[in-house]
Formats: C-alpha cells, structure tokens, sequence
C-alpha cells in the first residue's frame, strides 16, 4: 500500500514537472523561431568546438572566449526583443533539491513526503489547500478566561512541529472539552507538518481502529502493506479519540470497536520493531 502511495505521488510531481516544461518549450521554439538567433547559436557551437581543440593556444583560446562573449550578448539582447531571456529556455524544476525526482540519495525528498501526506488526507475527505494554518485561530471566539490558555497551547503546538526532527518527546496528548478547538489545532499542526515535508498521516481514532481490524483479518502476505504507511510516517496524528471510548461502551454484536490504549501500545510497539529493522 505504501508503495502505491509512493508511485501516486511520484507520478504527481512528474505531471507538475512536465506541465511547468511545457512553458519552457514553448520559448524555445520561440526563440528557434529567430533567425538571428539560430545564426549565433550556430556560431557559438562551432566556437565552443574550436575551443576545446585550442587548450594548449592562449592567445587563440582568448579571441574565442571574447567572441563567445559578445555572442551571448547578442543572443540576450534578441531574446529580450522577445521578451525572453536565458532563463526562460532553461529546465525548470519545481523542487530544487531533488530535481523532481522525488528522491535524494534514494531518500525521500521533502516534496515527495508532501504528496504521499495529500494523498492520504484525501482519502479522510480533507484537500491540504483546506487545511487551517496558525495564523488563522481567532481568539475572539474564546472568552476571556480561555484565550490565555488557549494561546499558549497554540503557541507551544507550533513550536513543537516547527522543531519536530528535535523534539525527544514523541507522544503528545491534547484533550479538552467538544468545542474548544482540538481539531482546529490538530489541522493547523497537519497543516505546518506538511509544508514542513514531513510525511504526516492524519486519521481519526475510528479509521485507525478500522485499519487495525483490516491488518488482523488480512493474510500474512497482505499485512505488510497496511501496516507499512503508518511505520513510515513521520508524524501520525489521531483525532477523535474519545469516539472510541463512546464506542467501546455502546458497542454491540454488529460493530467491532478496539480500545484506544491497546490499539497505540500495540502500534508503538510495531513502530519500535520497524525501527530495528530498517
């Protein structure tokens, strides 16, 4: 399953990248379409021939690099009479440190973590372009006795996932009251996580139940693959926990319901094993 993800998010970066070259090709062919221009690409390829024969000539070596010179010139100032410049005939890439590649060092980059994070939030129903950020909790919805407290956790959650790769703390509780804006400030930290590249999973406690009973009623073969996504992730958050305990309650023949504790302990517990292994 993680791998399918993986392969999504690829092909959605190399669509991005294709889609952004497209431009770029369309200014080349513009800047073909120059004949001055070509004349002077022409003469700049036969010069940088002649150049790499010329090593052991200084003097000749000189004369070609000056006239390579005030070729470029030229070609600049014909590609601005087209409003273009050099750089507008070069590859472009959406992410930098891997190229669009999605990978470093056969590493995840940042911008792959982002994707595969989208695409499992998709399949909770959220678009990451809807995702709250920090800067938009209003605190005039709180009275006046809350916003203090409020703020400081708001505050202390940013810090937190602004220094995530450091934190030693790996398990964070937030509990209150329906209404006081847990969700809202779980997505603000999705929301920073992402941005961030980090690989984030956001679930709630019923869909993780529901992947437990999907990995225990799977074959041995096809346990891997659910388990897999959750192991990797980098930051897992769980929202409505307290459902579970509702559930656990209320439960009936028809509805299996795990208990919370359990269900982490036992997630910790695979995460710890994964982490030995890799």
């Amino acid at each position: 399953m993680e791998k399918s993800f993986v392969q999504k998010a690829k092909n959605i970066i190399t669509d991005a990248h294709e889609e952004l070259q497209i431009e770029v090709n369309k200014n080349i062919r513009k800047a073909k379409s120059n004949e001055e221009f070509n004349s002077l690409n022409t003469r700049k390829r036969e010069l940088l021939l002649t150049l790499g024969k010329s090593l052991g000539d200084n003097a000749k070596a000189k004369a070609i690099s000056e006239e390579l010179k005030d070729i470029t010139a030229k070609q600049t100032n014909v590609l601005k009479s087209m409003g273009l410049t050099f750089e507008d005939l070069k590859e472009r890439f959406n992410c930098e440190k891997c190229n669009d590649t999605g990978l470093i060092d056969g590493e995840k980059c940042e911008c792959l973590k982002r994707e595969i994070s989208s695409i499992l939030l998709k399949q909770c129903g959220i678009n990451k372009s809807d995702l709250p950020k920090f800067s938009d909790v209003d605190y005039s919805l709180y009275s006046e006795d809350y916003v203090k407290n409020i703020g400081l956790i708001f505050k202390n959650m940013e810090h937190y996932v602004n220094t995530l790769s450091s934190q030693e703390k790996h398990i964070v509780t937030i509990s209150g009251p329906a209404g006081v804006g847990k969700t809202f400030l779980t997505e603000c930290v999705v929301e920073r996580a992402i941005a961030q590249g980090y690989y984030t999973i956001y679930s709630t406690a019923n869909g993780l139940n529901r992947m437990f009973i999907d990995y225990h009623s799977a074959k041995i073969q096809d346990k891997s693959s659910i388990m897999e996504p959750y192991l990797k992730c980098d930051l897992l958050i769980i929202d409505d926990n307290g459902i579970l305990y509702y559930l656990d309650k209320h439960q009936n023949e028809e509805l299996e319901v795990g208990n919370v504790e359990d269900y982490l302990y036992e997630y910790d517990v695979y995460k710890q094993e994964w982490k030995k292994a890799d």
